[in-house]
Formats: structure tokens, C-alpha cells, sequence
């Protein structure tokens, strides 16, 4: 999965991915249709699919036929068939769908007095100015242990998850999420819940023994969003949303890569505070 997303823009073949796994073709294919409940070339397929709709929501200016060219198409006609396809709608209707309801979600706020609209959300004093900071950053790259989860976001999900991580890497530590990185690779507005993946990860310091067999991904170095939140567990969903709305009322768009969350110290589950950093990376509309 690692290997296709880095390189969609050049649809790589069964033989390429087979490759980068050492594995044949036929034994290759088998795996993969067990793991991600898909064949390759539907999940390539819908990639490119999925990243061509974001694309749309975020670059407005952006045609269809360029954006076909972007996502390995043959040509406009070729991916407004196999869109409507997959969304049940046209490349341009589904913009316009797009924008008619961020108007009206808008419509309760003013987007030139963002400080002002945040604070206003939410009804209980755990919920006011959860956001504390907003900065934008060159983030280096690093590498992180990973254990990747097919479905639903949630934290049921990632707890269990980063149990199992620290069982791989030889801990036993009660369970907190301080320390912990979650990458989020689908938008689950565009992507459908039970082919979300999000990788539970620890940062790598130092080296881990070849005999633990871990999953190792570097985080891509790049201009990223940095937002500081500290609420309880039910604003959670509310703090993404503040983020990816403060994108668009500051004209930043997001680039087609992962976003993640780091949880700090601060955090402690039991008494239901979170303290954490979404990282949005960035990209030029």
C-alpha cells in the first residue's frame, strides 16, 4: 500500500508492487486481496479516484482535463466515466456539490474572524478555545514503527493498536497515547469508512533489532499546518474540522499526503484531557 501511494502518478503494475515486496505476482496478489479486502488494481484504481476528488475540493481552480493528465488518465472523457463510476457523479458536479455545502455550513460563521468563530463553538467549558495555536512549519523527515488498521478512525482502534506495537517493540507500559503518532491517509468524506487506514506509530530513536520484524516508514519532511489542541474525547472530531476549516478561510489546501496527530504529556485518558499537534501538510493551490 506504501509502495503504490508513493508512486500513483505512474499506476505501477503488479509486477512493479510484486517487486518492491520481493513476492511473485500470483503470491502477491493473494496476500494483498486478504489484507485490503480489494484487488490491486481496484485499490489503485480508487486511489487515484479518491486523490482526484480531494484535488477538486482544494484546488477550485484547477480543470478536469489537467486533473485527469495528474491522476494517470488517459484523458478527460476516460476519468469522468470511471468518477461517475465510483462517486455517481460527474468531476464537476461534484465540486459544485462541494462548494454549495461548505456555503451553507458557513453560514453560521464569518471567515475573516476565524479567532472569534472558533470560540464561539461548542457548549460546555471543556469545548471553549480548545484550539491554543496555529503556526506553519518546515518539518523535517523521520522515521517511525508503524502498525496499520483498516477501517473506521476511532480510538478504540488506535489503542489497541498501539498496545500491540509496544507488545513488538518489548514494552509493557500501561497504556497512553503521550509519545504516540496516528497517520491518517484517507479523507473519510471521500473514502469509505472500512477502507480507512490509519497507522498507529512511535517515533524511531535509534536502532530496532532486525529480529523484531517491525514496519518502519519515514514521515515526509515538508511545509505542514500545525495546530495545538487541548479538549476532551467527544471535541476530538470537532478539532479536525476547526483545522481543515481554518485552511481554507487562510486559502491553504492540503497536499496528497498523510496528516497526523501527535499526543503530548499533557494527555491523560482517565481524566478524559487530550493534548495534542495535527500536522496538515501543505501544498500551492
Amino acid at each position: 500500500m506504501d509502495y503504490i501511494s508513493q508512486h500513483l502518478e505512474q499506476n505501477p503494475t503488479l509486477d512493479e508492487v510484486a517487486g518492491s515486496a520481493a513476492l511473485s505476482r500470483f503470491h502477491f496478489h493473494r496476500i494483498f486481496k486478504a489484507v485490503a479486502g480489494e484487488t490491486l488494481a481496484n485499490f489503485t484504481r480508487r486511489l487515484r479516484l479518491e486523490r482526484a476528488a480531494g484535488r477538486l475540493l482544494s484546488s477550485p481552480a484547477i480543470d478536469i482535463t489537467t486533473l485527469a493528465m495528474m491522476y494517470g488518465f488517459s484523458s478527460a472523457q476516460n476519468f469522468a466515466k470511471a468518477f461517475r463510476q465510483h462517486f455517481g457523479t460527474t468531476p464537476s458536479d461534484y465540486r459544485l456539490q462541494a462548494q454549495q455545502k461548505r456555503k451553507i455550513g458557513n453560514a453560521r460563521s464569518v471567515e475573516d474572524d476565524y479567532d472569534r468563530w472558533v470560540k464561539t463553538w461548542g457548549t460546555g467549558p471543556e469545548q471553549f478555545n480548545l484550539l491554543q495555536n496555529v503556526r506553519i512549519e518546515q518539518v523535517a523527515a523521520f522515521q517511525v514503527v508503524y502498525m496499520r488498521q483498516l477501517g473506521c478512525y476511532g480510538r478504540e482502534r488506535c489503542e489497541q493498536a498501539h498496545r500491540d506495537l509496544l507488545s513488538l517493540l518489548g514494552q509493557s507500559d500501561e497504556f497512553t497515547p503521550a509519545g504516540t503518532l496516528s497517520l491518517y491517509w484517507d479523507d473519510p468524506e471521500i473514502t469509505e469508512p472500512t477502507h480507512c487506514r490509519t497507522d498507529v506509530c512511535i517515533k524511531l530513536n535509534g536502532v530496532i533489532p532486525a529480529e523484531r520484524r517491525l514496519a518502519i516508514q519515514k514521515v515526509t519532511a515538508g511545509r505542514y499546518a500545525i495546530f495545538s489542541f487541548e479538549c476532551n474525547e467527544a471535541s476530538l472530531p470537532l478539532s479536525w474540522e476547526i483545522a481543515f476549516r481554518y485552511l481554507v478561510t487562510k486559502g491553504l489546501a492540503c497536499a496528497d499526503l498523510p496528516c497526523f496527530e501527535r499526543y503530548d504529556a499533557a494527555t491523560n485518558t482517565a481524566r478524559d484531557h487530550y493534548a495534542f499537534d495535527i500536522y496538515i501538510p501543505l501544498t500551492s493551490r
